[in-house]
């Protein structure tokens, strides 16, 4: 895709986050109806396109770059984490809010942010590549180093990982599905191909209309007095990809490649931060307002990172 027509999908995304906030705001939207959308993205709309991604024939260059990502990936996190560490450590914060703030680093809004971005600018390929190398990987560091350093304060160093929890995140059980359906090379045809299809096209619409919503609920002034959001935001949104990008680029790869981590891991704090830091009695306040102000960074963020992809890739 061009650099017009790649910022031109970016632009439409975050005009569908206004339309969002806009009927929040203005009560079209009423909270019920927001949880009940979310339901609706996370496991009726979520899943469709993963199985759509999923269900493709595999060829022997998509293998090679799955491995390829994967390993990229597995290299970025590590850097990453012991970038969130020292810089979360550096902040003058109570333990419990370095913590939650380690986490805002280094967890990515990549089902609903991510994929929309991924499936606009590189289409449905990009999709498949990212579910396979990046959406599971996600879910696994969040639901075990995610959860466990988030609720330290009380339990001390310990580092748990429920399978239980793990298992029933919509996401990774699409992904489980989807890899069922691949490795028996089970195509859908007919009628629910074409469900499949149709539910898909309204995962990214309706996952970012959903964001605005979210955005609509935040005290958006009290978030831009805390400094250390800017300072997290600013290391989630420019450092971290742009760092990974130019190594990449340095090395040499190109293409889809470069484009899936350098895009996923520069998405904004994931929407789990708040879920997890509630479920870890951390600071929920504090995650919000986090998870509130890196998104709407991105608006200024993904398109300047679309664009160098564009020049470089």
């Amino acid at each position: 895709m061009g650099f017009s027509a790649a910022i031109g999908s970016v632009a439409m995304l975050f005009m569908l986050i206004v339309l969002g906030v806009i009927a929040r705001k203005t009560n079209l939207v009423s909270e019920k109806a927001q949880r009940d959308l979310t339901n609706v993205v996370l496991y009726l709309l979520l899943p469709a396109t993963i199985i759509k991604a999923m269900t493709r024939d595999i060829t022997p260059e998509m293998i090679a770059d799955i491995k390829a990502i994967v390993l990229i990936t597995l290299v970025s996190y590590i850097f990453i984490i012991g970038l969130a560490f020292l810089i979360s450590r550096k902040f003058k914060l109570p333990s419990m809010q370095k913590d939650l703030m380690f986490c805002a680093m280094s967890f990515s809004n990549i089902t609903f942010f991510g994929l929309p971005v991924q499936e606009a600018v590189f289409g449905i390929e990009a999709v498949f590549l990212t579910i396979i190398s990046q959406i599971v990987f996600f879910e696994f560091y969040a639901w075990s180093i995610g959860l466990s350093v988030l609720e330290r304060h009380k339990t001390g160093a310990k580092i748990r990982f429920s399978f239980k929890e793990f298992i029933k995140k919509p996401g990774v059980a699409g992904c489980i599905a989807g890899l069922i359906l691949m490795f028996l090379q089970f195509k859908p045809t007919g009628v629910l191909k074409s469900l499949i299809e149709m539910l898909s096209k309204g995962t990214g619409p309706l996952a970012m209309i959903t964001i605005g919503f979210m955005l609509a609920n935040s005290d958006f002034k009290k978030a831009l007095k805390n400094k250390y959001i800017y300072i997290a935001s600013f290391v989630k949104l420019f450092v971290i990809p742009l760092s990974i990008l130019g190594v990449l680029y340095l090395l040499g790869v190109k293409g889809l490649r470069m484009a899936i981590p350098v895009i996923e891991l520069g998405m904004p704090s994931a929407a789990y931060l708040a879920m997890l830091a509630e479920l870890a009695d951390n600071d929920t306040t504090l995650a919000s307002e986090q998870v509130m102000v890196s998104s709407v960074l991105a608006g200024i963020s993904i398109p300047i990172i679309v664009a160098i992809l564009s020049a470089v890739m």
